[in-house]
């Protein structure tokens, strides 16, 4: 491409957009938005001769289907953070990518960003003007913000889309309940449920309705203990609404399948789910149906690998998650024969049911975890070591696989029995000379199983104790066994990280994080030994190239930081650091990153940074900590006086947290917002509540009663910024305890209208609603009381 190219104004706005994705991150993506498209009719240009455009270069389209699959992975994974930061991406190089527009609001939504899944579904209705699936996500997205009417409607647009009704009876059934319409609840309902199927749902949402803490029900919960809207006991096995979003909407092709399954027809069902292949053959609800029809068959195996595989590819769906809690039931069942010897001492009979079962379903731990049992009991206990080590690679956190483990370790090497708990116990010192002892006793005879464990287990007594050559050595030799080659990698890395030997370090922490990519604390320790290691040229690639698949982790962050840092590009070092800080503000807690602010002119600044994102993370006393350094090397800055009052009002310490507060104004009358992550108990759903020092102050005042006070403030706050949730929210209690009960009703609305997933507006209105009610009847009493 040459120069010229870039001077042209689309090239310049995609490199300016994909400079702000690189240098910002996620909080840059955030940010973005699609501009509203009208829908257009195409003119008739069949007449014009247009020239062949040049194709775009093969990578550049697979870059771009690259971070879609990447995005759809995650958010099948259930990643929705994630997803998120890559549908953006996606939407960067390819605006109206119609997978992209589908899927991004149920990004949000999942997320509990109703505000933001609003919009996203609004852009999407637009992109996709005959589909229904939009229609009906934003009307749960209504839903779940309270906006019954407009939900309904969206429902209702829905509706006229789609031979599908299934969804939208069920979300205008919910609509109608929640508007005090059941009549016309009962009558949607009835057209999806039977008669018992809409009792027991009655009584759920009824019950759900009653709770004042809560009187919104979960839309999605993945807890079995905890049904949601979108997994309702009703809807077992089948949760079609718990595939919103994962899969398309017309399952009408699927209707007589399931109606089939819902009759007990078991083996009809599963000729007709596996005659559907054809149409739908990795479709989640048709193995799903096919999983729950073959286990009511009794063929356990297969039933087990349709589970599996809906698994592999949505680990939260609650319809394989409960299919594998079934087959594990079953398979139970069909071992209560071998149980029965087990317990009767019958060793030979309950050997064979044993090896019968082990047979039919190979990659069950507990056939082959009682067998190793009877192993033991025969005295067998070199081959019960094997059985266990065997089914422990199958299940690692098995209980009863590593107490017979553990029992088997007794009666073969009781030295290692007693270092391995003097281990757990704390006592690394009296352990490591066990270990030591054994070593010596043994080594001769070369790197067995057993010798393994107790270098490996020395290797972590001497590295508790700071012998981190020792360690290291140890942990090498360990090593060669594959039983403890994982765990002696992480521990040969870490061992030469603190002995500040950072290529050996990055050498055995790289074969740890490749084995366990989401420990952070591997992760963390491997990337700063590639900052330490590597050149500054490919330690940059490699951080560049991790942030595509790891973008929220904060050390890679923090390692770019470091490197801009070097490169003397002081100004992009802090914008990285700040991001790392954010996102975990303990990697700034060392003594090199100290001195670094330290010496530079802007550690103030990032100090007020450090202390933003610990009172985010509710860490008071280190936020605080933080603040106070930034005002001792500052102290005519407002920031960490305001942050010193933030912090000091979240401790519930008033007078404090008002002197300071009132510094922060009078040192700086328009000094920045703060965005908070409101709590459970004030939200409908998770969101971010734009606060100021004035709005704070306000509250601050109405806690003490200083009523007019707080008026007068909250005034002045909303004469410059009209459309301030928090002020306003405060605004309303404020009138409501003057008693000016239109003013605070009028306050109410506006703040519902400005943030609707705050919670405190709508207990506000509610509460003037009572006040003009009372009133109402104690100015009829009063006149009633006349006389005539």
């Amino acid at each position: 491409m040459t120069p010229d190219s870039f001077r042209n104004k689309g090239w310049i706005a995609l490199g300016l957009a994909l400079t702000m994705t690189a240098t910002s991150g996620c909080e840059t993506l955030r940010s973005f938005s699609l501009p509203e498209m009208p829908e257009l009719k195409a003119p008739d240009l069949s007449f014009v001769s247009l020239p062949k455009l040049p194709k775009l270069p093969t990578s550049y389209s697979k870059k771009i289907n690259s971070d879609l699959e990447f995005a759809q992975h995650q958010f099948q994974q259930g990643k929705f953070d994630v997803a998120e930061y890559y549908f953006k991406k996606t939407l960067l190089t390819t605006p109206h990518d119609a997978e992209t527009l589908r899927q991004l609001p149920w990004a949000y939504f999942y997320q509990q960003k109703y505000d933001q899944a609003l919009t996203a579904f609004q852009r999407a209705t637009t992109f996709a003007p005959k589909s229904a699936e939009p229609w009906i996500g934003l009307g749960w997205a209504y839903f779940a913000t309270k906006r019954y009417e407009e939900a309904t409607d969206a429902f209702k647009r829905a509706e006229e889309l789609t031979p599908e009704k299934y969804q939208v009876l069920k979300g205008k059934g919910f609509c109608y309940f929640f508007m005090n319409r059941p009549e016309d609840a009962r009558q949607e309902w009835e057209q999806i449920y039977n008669p018992e199927q809409v009792q027991e749902l009655w009584t759920l949402v009824a019950e759900w309705k009653s709770d004042e803490a809560s009187p919104l029900p979960r839309i999605l919960s993945l807890s079995p203990r905890s049904p949601s809207i979108f997994t309702l006991p009703v809807e077992a096995p089948r949760y079609q609404s718990a595939l919103l979003g994962y899969v398309a909407l017309d399952l009408q092709d699927l209707k007589d399948p399931w109606r089939l399954y819902g009759k007990q027809f078991f083996d009809h069902s599963v000729r007709a789910f596996e005659e559907a292949e054809a149409i739908d053959a990795d479709g989640i609800d048709r193995l799903n149906g096919l999983g729950w029809s073959l286990l009511h068959s009794k063929r356990i195996r297969e039933a087990e690998d349709v589970f599996k595989r809906i698994k592999a590819r949505l680990p939260h769906f609650p319809g394989s998650v409960q299919g594998l809690q079934q087959v594990e039931l079953a398979k139970m069942k069909r071992a209560q024969f071998a149980h029965y010897y087990f317990d009767k001492d019958k060793t030979q009979l309950a050997l064979n049911e044993y090896e019968d079962l082990k047979e039919q379903f190979p990659d069950w731990a507990h056939p082959q975890i009682q067998i190793a049992y009877l192993k033991l009991k025969e005295r067998q206990t070199h081959d019960a070591w094997k059985i266990f080590e065997s089914a422990l690679a199958m299940e690692p956190s098995n209980p009863d696989a590593l107490q017979g483990r553990q029992k088997a370790l007794l009666e073969l090497k009781p030295k290692l029995h007693l270092a391995d708990a003097l281990m757990q116990e704390g006592n690394f010192k009296k352990a490591s000379l066990i270990y030591a002892d054994y070593i010596e006793e043994n080594e001769s005879v070369g790197v067995d199983a057993f010798l393994a464990k107790a270098l490996n287990g020395l290797g972590w007594g001497q590295f508790k104790k700071r012998q981190y050559d020792l360690s290291a050595e140890k942990f090498i030799r360990a090593s060669v066994s594959e039983d403890y080659k994982i765990d002696s990698a992480r521990g040969a890395g870490m061992s030469f990280y603190r002995a500040g030997n950072y290529a050996q370090a990055e050498k055995y922490l790289k074969i740890a994080h490749d084995a366990q990519p989401d420990n952070l604390e591997i992760a963390y320790l491997y990337d700063d030994s590639v900052l330490k290691s590597w050149s500054s040229s490919r330690a940059m690639e490699y951080f560049n190239q991790t942030l595509k698949r790891y973008p929220l982790r904060a050390s890679l962050y923090m390692g770019i930081g470091w490197l801009r840092y070097e490169l003397d590009n002081r100004n992009l070092a802090i914008e990285y650091f700040g991001k790392a800080i954010s996102l975990d503000p303990s990697l700034a807690l060392n003594e090199e990153f100290e001195q670094l602010l330290k010496k530079e002119r802007f550690g103030w600044q990032v100090y007020n940074q450090m202390g933003w994102a610990y009172y985010h993370k509710k860490q008071y006393d280190k936020s605080m900590e933080m603040f106070l350094v930034s005002m001792r090397q500052q102290p005519n800055k407002s920031e960490a006086r305001m942050g010193l009052g933030y912090n000091l009002l979240a401790l519930n310490k008033l007078e404090d947290a008002s002197l300071y507060l009132r510094q922060t104004l009078a040192l700086n009358p328009q000094p920045k917002t703060i965005v908070e992550a409101a709590g459970e108990t004030q939200s409908i759903a998770p969101f971010e509540l734009a606060t100021t020092v004035r709005s704070k102050l306000g509250r601050l005042y109405l806690a003490q009663n200083r009523n007019l006070e707080a008026l007068a403030l909250l005034k002045k706050e909303l004469e410059m910024n009209p459309d301030q949730p928090d002020a306003l929210d405060a605004l309303g209690w404020t009138l409501l305890k003057l008693n000016r009960l239109p003013e605070a009703r009028a306050a109410f609305l506006r703040a519902v209208k400005v943030e609707p997933l705050n919670n405190s507006p709508h207990n506000g209105l509610n509460e003037v609603k009572q006040a003009m009610a009372r009133q109402k009847i104690e100015r009829a009493q009063l006149i009633s009381a006349l006389p005539r």
